[in-house]
């Protein structure tokens, strides 16, 4: 048998053991979900910046790759303006000193005192070939005329012979209404001769012949 005070000691030592071991579990607890907490915090951030890292990249990527694409349109468009230019430069260029050259060689005979002869032409009226061809002839001619169209034949068969600076020009009779006026013109296969400025020099009816022509050019 103990007494009371031994009782009371026993009682005093369990409630601290007691206390101890509760105190104990709370500090473990609390420590145990602080450090869970922490770790659990520390994860979702690491793998959100996982995330984000991996979303980044995919965009750097993805931004490359139109970048690549939209350079490589770009240059193959800038190449073919770039090629336009250059023909279009050349062709220019070509056509420039073709010009040039004719000129210069126009010049050339001119400084020599040769004059520039112009081939010999038969073709359609034209007030343009007139003031070219100083002393052109004007073929009044009409397609039911059987004497017009004998001329016109041996004319085109023998083209070649018509002589440098002559021009034969052919009117149509039935339509060219105000040039048979300024003319006097009143029947077909007449032929008139006129200077640059379209002034009649001479004026004639008929032949079936080049040669008929070029014998009545004054």
């Amino acid at each position: 048998m103990y007494n009371q005070t031994e009782k009371g000691g026993t009682t005093a030592i369990v409630l601290l053991i007691v206390a101890i071991a509760a105190g104990g579990y709370y500090f473990v607890s609390q420590s145990g979900s602080g450090s869970v907490a922490e770790s659990a915090t520390t994860a979702v951030a690491e793998r959100g910046a996982e995330a984000l890292k991996e979303q980044g990249e995919a965009m750097m990527d993805k931004s490359k790759e139109v970048m690549e694409e939209k350079t490589g349109e770009l240059v193959e468009k800038s190449k073919e303006m770039t090629d336009e230019v250059v023909d279009g430069a050349i062709a220019e260029g070509k056509n420039a000193v073709g010009e040039a050259m004719k000129e210069a060689g126009e010049k050339m005979m001119k400084d020599d005192g040769v004059a520039v002869a112009k081939a010999g032409v038969f073709a359609d009226y034209s007030a343009d070939k007139v003031a070219e061809y100083d002393g052109a002839v004007l073929d009044f001619y009409a397609s039911w005329c059987p004497s017009c169209r004998a001329l016109e034949a041996d004319i085109i068969e023998n083209e070649a012979n018509i002589p440098e600076g002559v021009a034969i020009l052919k009117v149509d009779f039935d339509k060219a209404t105000e040039l048979k006026q300024k003319y006097g013109v009143n029947k077909q296969h007449t032929l008139v001769q006129v200077d640059g400025e379209g002034n009649e020099i001479t004026k004639w009816s008929g032949g079936a012949t080049l040669d008929s022509i070029i014998a009545k050019i004054n």
